[in-house]
């Protein structure tokens, strides 16, 4: 990861990858998104799921609040 300041904002700080956190970004992600896949196939309809996702969305604004 390389950070480096914003040259606008010098209160801010600009992190990229770098060729070894893309190569391994491009590794892991299509396992996490398998893995997202099998715990979401447990919700057998589109209704469970438009039921489910404003219900996170809720609990990470809630986690996000409370840190």
């Amino acid at each position: 990861m390389v950070r480096s300041r914003d040259g606008s904002d010098r209160r801010s700080v600009i992190v990229q990858l770098t060729p070894k956190g893309i190569a391994l970004a491009d590794e892991v992600m299509p396992v996490l998104f398998a893995q997202e896949g099998v715990l979401l196939s447990e919700f057998a309809t589109p209704e469970e799921l438009e039921t489910l996702v404003p219900l996170l969305r809720r609990l990470l604004l809630a986690m996000d609040a409370a840190e």
